[in-house]
């Protein structure tokens, strides 16, 4: 018996020794600026029974002046790599590895992990859109707008007849937005397309005129 403890002992100090590190280094920026993010908190977690979120974190540091990071744990299980953000703050686009966008990122153990977390602020913004030469309920004007960050559908929006109208403010992520607006005027289409930048912590306003 004495033999058998000392043998379960021993292949339990060899398979410690043998437990690998996580370690992901990278950093947390806006990639509409390309600057960093300070005092972002970055996890490492394990899933876990009778945790009720099912996610225990094992590991927590927070980011530098320059956004930069440097997080690393030793445990028998996989771990995931979060980041937490003021949700009313910054929108997340998520990790960024190897071309790859992940909303939880699952580093390999043994190795280095190098992934860069993307998130914007946000900004409000508003459409003001203007029939300016109307020609009665046979004018149409069909709206489709997709921003910088994927976060817009780009779904259309179509309007008729003389349009004077300017939408409620709604909180958008910075960056630029591509609209494209096709116009039908007396039987003649026309299609416009333009950019507009919206900039955090203040109201945008995009004008368009047709």
């Amino acid at each position: 018996m004495k033999n058998l403890r000392l043998i379960i002992l021993l292949f339990l100090i060899a398979s410690c020794g043998k437990v690998l590190k996580t370690h992901v280094k990278g950093k947390v920026l806006n990639p509409v600026t390309g600057q960093g993010i300070e005092n972002v908190r970055v996890i490492l977690q394990k899933s876990g029974s009778g945790i009720p979120s099912g996610l225990k974190t094992v590991e927590a540091v927070y980011t530098d002046a320059g956004g930069n990071f440097d997080i690393s744990a030793r445990t028998l299980k996989g771990l995931t790599a979060s980041v937490v953000l003021d949700v009313n703050e910054y929108y997340s686009i998520g990790w960024q590895k190897d071309g790859e966008v992940y909303s939880i990122l699952s580093p390999k153990k043994g190795n280095v992990t190098n992934a860069d977390f993307h998130a914007v602020p946000f900004g409000d913004y508003q459409i003001s859109i203007i029939n300016n030469s109307c020609n009665g309920v046979g004018d149409t004007i069909v709206i489709i707008a997709q921003n910088e960050v994927n976060s817009f559908l780009g779904n259309e929006w179509v309007l008729g007849g003389c349009v004077n109208k300017i939408t409620a403010v709604s909180e958008v992520p910075m960056g630029n937005i591509h609209t494209i607006y096709t116009v039908k005027k007396l039987g003649v289409t026309t299609v416009y397309e333009t950019d507009f930048m919206v900039q955090p912590g203040q109201l945008n306003v995009q004008v368009i005129n047709y």
